[in-house]
């Protein structure tokens, strides 16, 4: 039975489309996107956080009210778009990275594994933007999750977890840390 054709996994050409438009221009706006498919914003939406949660797209800016928002993409695995799959928390890649976990969550995985790293190594075993690593870890710190170790004058940042709440991310929402298995924001500890 092919990928495809299982119930779970959740194929659309809108997806797909959307895929290709993003590896064709690399910046879009969601109203030129919109324009193109001819639907709301509401019915892009799921995907478009989905593929931003996992790392391959990023938002530029702000946006507005209307949802406006210029869209980058900044991790490119191939021709096949990303799939949604129902039931878990992760897409799959058809282009042979398999199930691929959102972004946060790679970067959390990272930092329980190594004890201390530097962003820089973050960056690159996550595979996510620097702007991401930054401020994610910007917010475990001011949890109380997280602390700099190995801070020295002209060398990276190390960061290190101090506590270690489990398996599952913090998840950063509106600039705030949402611990998933507690059901609560974490309160800032500075």
């Amino acid at each position: 039975m092919s990928l495809s054709s299982n119930k779970a996994c959740v194929f659309s050409m809108r997806n797909h489309r959307i895929w290709r438009y993003a590896q064709k221009r690399k910046r879009f706006s969601t109203s030129k996107l919109t324009q193109l498919l001819g639907v709301q914003l509401a019915g892009l939406r799921p995907y478009l956080n989905a593929l931003r949660a996992a790392g391959y797209f990023e938002v530029e800016g702000a946006g507005n009210m209307a949802g406006e928002y210029t869209w980058r993409l900044v991790r490119n695995t191939g021709p096949a778009a990303p799939m949604l799959w129902k039931g878990r928390t992760e897409l799959y890649d058809p282009n042979g990275s398999g199930f691929v976990a959102f972004s946060q969550q790679r970067l959390w995985n990272a930092l329980r594994i190594s004890g201390c790293l530097s962003y820089y190594d973050a960056m690159a075993r996550a595979e996510v933007s620097q702007t991401l690593c930054l401020t994610y870890f910007a917010a475990l710190k001011r949890t109380g999750l997280a602390q700099r170790c190995q801070e020295a004058y002209d060398a990276p940042v190390f960061w290190q977890l101090v506590n270690d709440i489990g398996p599952y991310c913090p998840v950063l929402i509106k600039g705030r840390l949402f611990d998933q298995v507690r059901d609560t924001f974490l309160e800032e500890t500075r």
